[in-house]
């Protein structure tokens, strides 16, 4: 927690004069610490406020991974209120991001066209989930639609 402080110390520094201060939106992972500010630290790391994107926001991705530890390969499942959907099993764990990354795509696609959800609510704003920043995210398909 102590380190977190410091570490908002030294960017609000930099954001004070004027430094390190890009304005392109970012992917942020969400943090569950006690304390953690989240619109505080996007607005740190470039001055925008942050929407969260994660589940069960209307922006979350329905598609999980799940890993089978006995066989160690994964599987890809549809969960839509509470109802779950088989969409592959027994792949790789590469091949199961791809697919639910793809299927995500598609996902937000179709409820964009259909006017259910308005990609305007997030551009210009940092979107924060709680995915490793590491591998590819449903946000980054997000942040590469609102572009």
């Amino acid at each position: 927690m102590e380190k977190h402080i410091e570490l908002l110390k030294k960017l609000k520094a930099l954001a004070d004069r004027g430094e390190g201060m890009e304005q392109k939106p970012l992917r942020i992972k969400r943090s569950r610490v006690k304390g953690f500010n989240l619109q505080e630290y996007s607005k740190s790391l470039n001055g925008l406020e942050c929407v969260v994107v994660s589940r069960p926001s209307k922006w979350g991705n329905p598609y999980q991974i799940m890993k089978d530890e006995e066989s160690k390969t994964f599987c890809v499942w549809q969960v839509f209120k509470g109802s779950q959907v088989l969409i592959a099993w027994a792949i790789p764990e590469k091949m199961a991001l791809e697919l639910a990354l793809e299927k995500y795509r598609q996902y937000i696609e179709k409820h964009i066209n259909y006017g259910n959800l308005k990609i305007e609510e997030l551009k210009g704003k940092n979107l924060a989930c709680f995915c490793s920043l590491s591998s590819p995210c449903h946000a980054d398909i997000l942040l590469e639609r609102c572009r």
